[in-house]
């Protein structure tokens, strides 16, 4: 028969040792932990050391970097990349940037450029206009667009009225016009590449405008009126 002196010090043994063993497994654990948080938020071997740039045709790729200012040398996952990409989004030519991490260094800067549908001429010089109004700058060669010709006195709706009658036109037709001309966002009117003239009014019933314009390009006029588009006149 076992000792039950004996039988109690193995048991005790048995269990000091699985004690032991769960304190030194969950050390360990802390330690792979600890050294995951260290490498991760704190050491340089997951910083960001380099920064690319996708989607840009018109803007120099080196604006953007600058305006994302992403310090160097950081660690990637402590980066405030939502800051950046609200301070890209302040170029006006910018529509929207995403910022992205390209472990284990990079940092991937995707740019969505604003598309500009017309050209802008008033007191502030010559740029462009997207489909939301906004305007910018553009480099190098303009696009063949229609002009927009502000009134210095035309107040912003007047702007937005005229972009709004160049995105209702069909391509054929915005290709004959050279210029659109808004005093007042009710008195928009078109200049046409071969000197002829049309009243468009608002940019109420736009596309029933456009339509009837394109009706009555048939005609031989200088002035086509399609302000009231059931009603269209022409006259010399």
């Amino acid at each position: 028969m076992a000792d039950p002196r004996r039988l109690f010090a193995r048991r005790r043994r048995s269990r000091r040792f699985r004690i032991v063993r769960r304190i030194l497994v969950a050390a360990a654990m802390l330690a792979i932990v600890g050294g995951a948080v260290w490498l991760v938020y704190f050491s340089t071997a997951l910083a960001a050391g380099s920064v690319r740039v996708e989607g840009v045709d018109r803007l120099p790729q080196q604006q953007i970097v600058d305006a994302a200012d992403l310090p160097m040398g950081e660690p990637m996952v402590r980066l405030d990349l939502g800051a950046a990409e609200s301070r890209i989004e302040q170029i006006p030519a910018v529509k929207s940037a995403e910022i992205s991490r390209d472990w284990p260094t990079t940092l991937v800067i995707s740019v969505t450029e604003r598309t500009p549908v017309a050209l802008v001429v008033d007191a502030n010089g010559v740029r462009a206009v997207d489909s939301e109004g906004v305007l910018f700058k553009l480099r190098g060669r303009k696009p063949h667009l229609p002009t927009l010709v502000m009134d210095d006195r035309a107040e912003a709706s007047a702007l937005s009225e005229a972009v709004h009658v160049v995105m209702a036109m069909p391509r054929r037709l915005s290709d004959q016009v050279a210029e659109v001309r808004a005093k007042t966002m009710d008195s928009i009117t078109l200049q046409l590449h071969d000197g002829d003239t049309v009243v468009w009014g608002s940019a109420d019933d736009s596309a029933a405008k456009a339509e009837a314009l394109a009706l009555i390009l048939q005609r031989k006029a200088s002035v086509y009126d399609v302000s009231v588009p059931d009603l269209p006149t022409t006259s010399s």
